[in-house]
């Protein structure tokens, strides 16, 4: 997924990732998105901080 995200998307496509995944967790208990945030960290720091940030918490990075 950190390849496709990297490499395939442009920065469009990213975008539009991040808003839909961000939106399709919105209701999702914390504990369990934030598990999803730290996965999609580890994938692209990017990627998980873009989430995170749709969602209002915190950077991954302070939290790992």
């Amino acid at each position: 997924p950190g390849t496709l995200y990297r490499k395939v998307f442009c920065d469009t496509m990213r975008d539009h990732t991040v808003k839909t995944i961000a939106g399709a967790m919105k209701g999702v208990p914390r504990d369990i998105a934030e598990r999803a945030i730290k996965n999609f960290y580890k994938a692209d720091p990017e990627y998980g901080d873009g989430i995170s940030k749709h969602l209002g918490f915190p950077s991954v990075k302070s939290r790992l």
